[in-house]
């Protein structure tokens, strides 16, 4: 039957056995499911044999709260906090693929610029909990969960346990009321400041991150050994960066400051931290040479191109000489007004207008007269010949007197040898 928290249900192996994500001094993490939301959980129960410790509860109890407290995308959320038949749990969400730890271990030691990308995310993460005035204090792989989106890292910075306020020491708890087997923290990767019981701020924070980063770059932290020499020699011995690989080398920098044995000599703050990341990054990939033009290639095409061009420059060349030549041959010196003559172009002539033809004026009325009466041969014709004589003339004509003008037209039309008949 599986295990039960409220409305939490943990999820069982593939061996019947509850699904275990990880374990440590406070308690263990089981894969669990929201059976209100339905949805996958990471579930923290606190170790059966720190229930009656009210020092070790305050502290898991802390723990949750400061985790809570924190909505940032590269910190793993807290959703829940209960108790359930005296056990104390807080149910975060569950974030697929595995701890750096666990990834270091199977893979070796990460390329550079895939470490950088991870201590930029878990920058991130401490510079919402540095705006929040917390202090995690236990930086180190197993507490970064590493997956991949998109082929890029994706990393969750979980277990606040040790998480302090930065003015103060523990809410709720002194140090030493916190520490748990004579020390508080992870000797590989704990700052000098934590290891001799100073104030601890967000600097050390950073420390440890530097013994991450070196984790990350090497397969191992920084100093090995046994508790007491690991403890020395972060207090007193430069860290082995002699170590890192080649391609890494020009890391070293970077890992000489964030692992500064004093706090004044390392990053101040997450910000600066951030900037000596991105400037330790590799640089992009340059772009790449564009295409020679045609012209400038060797292709068959250029021994006629050249040729050409060349034909082309001779030919204006040329056209200048000659126009040169016609200036001078003109003026005989530079003069400007000469010189702007010479080059511009001669203005064709205006072609003079095709005068209209003028109309033949009308023949006058006597003509037009004689013209109509030699072609008549009524009387009445000539009566209207005469009436359209007169009115041409500007001479009022009654045809009833037709008669005695026409006599004198046909004697006058006779006198000029018409021969027209005055009948």
């Amino acid at each position: 039957m599986s295990l039960k928290f409220q409305h939490f249900e943990v999820t069982d192996g593939p061996d019947g056995t509850p699904r275990l994500l990880g374990k440590g001094a406070m308690g263990v993490t089981y894969l669990a499911t929201d059976t209100n939301l339905r949805c996958p959980v990471a579930l923290k129960v606190i170790a059966p044999e720190l229930l009656a410790d009210p020092v070790a509860r305050q502290r898991f109890l802390r723990e949750a709260r400061t985790a809570a407290a924190l909505r940032h995308p590269n910190v793993a959320t807290v959703l829940f906090l209960g108790e359930e038949g005296g056990d104390v749990f807080f149910a975060m969400e569950y974030v697929e693929g595995e701890t750096l730890e666990e990834k270091i271990k199977r893979d070796g030691p990460l390329p550079p610029a895939r470490a950088l990308r991870v201590s930029l995310e878990v920058t991130a993460a401490l510079a919402a909990a540095h705006r929040a005035g917390l202090v995690h204090r236990d930086i180190k792989p197993s507490h970064i969960m590493h997956a991949a989106q998109d082929g890029e890292p994706h990393v969750k910075l979980i277990d606040f346990g040790l998480a302090k306020l930065e003015e103060g020491e523990f809410t709720g708890a002194t140090l030493a009321e916190a520490s748990l087997a004579g020390f508080t923290g992870t000797p590989q990767y704990a700052s000098p400041e934590v290891i001799n019981g100073d104030t601890a701020d967000i600097r050390s924070d950073i420390y440890s991150l530097g013994a991450t980063l070196f984790a990350m770059l090497v397969g191992k932290a920084p100093f090995q050994g046994s508790l007491a020499q690991v403890l020395s020699k972060h207090l007193s011995k430069e860290p082995p960066l002699d170590q890192l690989p080649p391609e890494a080398a020009g890391l070293r920098p970077l890992l000489e400051r964030m692992l500064a044995k004093d706090p004044a000599q390392r990053y101040q703050t997450p910000a600066e931290l951030r900037a000596g990341l991105e400037a330790s990054l590799p640089n992009s990939t340059p772009p790449t040479k564009p295409p020679p033009l045609p012209a400038e290639t060797d292709a068959p095409g250029r021994s006629r191109l050249v040729p050409i061009a060349l034909l082309i420059l001779l030919v204006v060349a040329a056209a200048g000489i000659f126009v040169l030549a016609r200036f001078f041959a003109k003026t005989g010196g530079i003069n400007q007004p000469a010189l702007i003559a010479a080059v511009e172009p001669t203005p064709l002539p205006t072609p003079e207008p095709t005068p209209e033809p003028t109309p033949e004026p009308p023949p006058p009325p006597e003509k037009a007269f004689m013209e109509a009466a030699a072609a008549s041969t009524e009387k009445d014709d000539l009566a209207a010949a005469l009436v359209n004589y007169a009115e041409a003339a500007g001479v009022a004509a009654d045809p009833s007197d037709a008669k005695a003008r026409m006599e004198m037209l046909s004697a006058r039309i006779r006198a000029e040898g018409d021969g027209i008949d005055a009948a």
